[in-house]
């Protein structure tokens, strides 16, 4: 149906199912957390996949694959699991379930480059907004505050560690911890 449009498979293998064809790229090398990002940007995909089974395992997962690929302003089709909650369907990325939603959903951005074109712009925007390191540091300081029992100055100096590491300025502590 659409003839321009290639899968590329990354890290992981084709399910046997599909059969083998030109337009069915596989990338099976590992590469090391400060070379994936390089690797997946230098790609420029188009649009991205993110299948995940329901299973007890998998809920256990986090929604990388997507703040990855929203960091890059790639829009995704994910799986309607609680690993990808964070998605707004039809925002800032696709949900999709069964093989006809998955179909459907793939069709409608390979059909509409505006469509993928603001969809990846309102995820790349969303990532930072919401998932930034900014987000994360601060999430750091209240379980240092709320779990840790450990003094205040080793929790400033914890603290600011991270900050520094991140170059980001961190706020006061919100409560005293002795």
């Amino acid at each position: 149906q659409f003839p321009n449009v290639e899968f590329y498979f990354w890290t992981a293998l084709p399910p046997s199912w599909l059969p083998e064809h030109p337009r069915i790229l596989v990338r099976k090398d590992f590469l090391s957390q400060t070379a994936y990002p390089q690797a997946l940007a230098a790609v420029s995909f188009d649009l991205a996949l993110c299948p995940l089974q329901d299973t007890l395992f998998n809920r256990g997962k986090s929604n990388i694959r997507w703040m990855d690929h929203a960091a890059l302003r790639t829009p995704c089709v994910c799986s309607r699991v609680e690993a990808y909650d964070c998605v707004k369907d039809g925002v800032d990325g696709l949900l999709a379930q069964e093989e006809e939603e998955w179909v459907a959903q793939i069709s409608r951005l390979v059909k509409q480059e505006v469509m993928r074109k603001t969809m990846g712009k309102a995820a790349y925007k969303r990532v930072w907004k919401d998932f930034g390191v900014d987000k994360a540091v601060a999430g750091y300081e209240k379980v240092y505050q709320e779990v840790l029992p450990i003094n205040q100055k080793l929790m400033k100096e914890t603290l600011n560690r991270f900050a520094l590491a991140r170059q980001v300025q961190m706020p006061q502590p919100l409560v005293a911890v002795s």
